[in-house]
């Protein structure tokens, strides 16, 4: 257990620790800067569409990395044909 020996009390510390949240992070070069605009070249249907595929993608959260030899076993990799589709009778 450490035991901490301050010389200062929190209401002394109290009005530095307001101040040093209020001044933001001094050390970032855009912290002074403020939201800084830029312009996309990306569709937003296209950045849409991709989303929604990923979310929907059911291995997109696999890691190789996280089998044997980082190698996905070929149980979890996607069929070449889908099973979700029904023959038409």
């Amino acid at each position: 257990m450490h035991v901490v020996n301050s010389s200062v009390s929190r209401a002394e510390v109290a009005p530095q620790a307001a101040a040093a949240a209020r001044a933001g992070n001094e050390y970032s070069d855009a912290s002074s800067a403020g939201a800084q605009a830029f312009t996309s070249t990306a569709n937003r249907a296209t950045v849409q569409a991709e989303a929604v595929a990923k979310a929907h993608d059911p291995l997109q959260s696999l890691d190789r990395r996280a089998f044997y030899r980082d190698e996905v076993p070929q149980a979890y990799k996607k069929p070449s044909v889908s099973f979700t589709r029904q023959a038409g009778l």
